[in-house]
């Protein structure tokens, strides 16, 4: 990889960014919602995954949400998740959470 990676801080997802640049926008962003520790993006994927554990996310939730493929054919193949059951588990950490 040359240091460059497409990046959804750009909403279309099609320009490449420097790994540099992308850590630069992060913390601005995490600035912006009242984050004033340094964090790394691999620490929000920890504390999300931990607040839908908390707010009673079942497995096949949170590694759908968090982009987990899964180890177990009956998540992967058989066990569906509408976008309706994926914002459940969203709305049921948001309050407190917000930016």
């Amino acid at each position: 990889m040359d240091g460059h990676f497409r990046s959804l801080i750009y909403h279309d997802g099609a320009r490449n960014i420097s790994e540099q640049k992308y850590r630069e926008c992060f913390h601005a962003a995490i600035q912006a919602c009242g984050i004033q520790t340094k964090h790394t993006p691999y620490d929000c994927r920890h504390t999300f995954n931990m607040l839908l554990d908390n707010a009673g996310a079942d497995r096949v939730t949170r590694y759908k949400l968090m982009g987990h493929k899964g180890q177990d054919i009956n998540e992967n193949i058989y066990t569906h998740k509408d976008l309706g059951q994926l914002r459940e588990a969203i709305e049921a950490i948001k309050t407190g959470y917000e930016c």
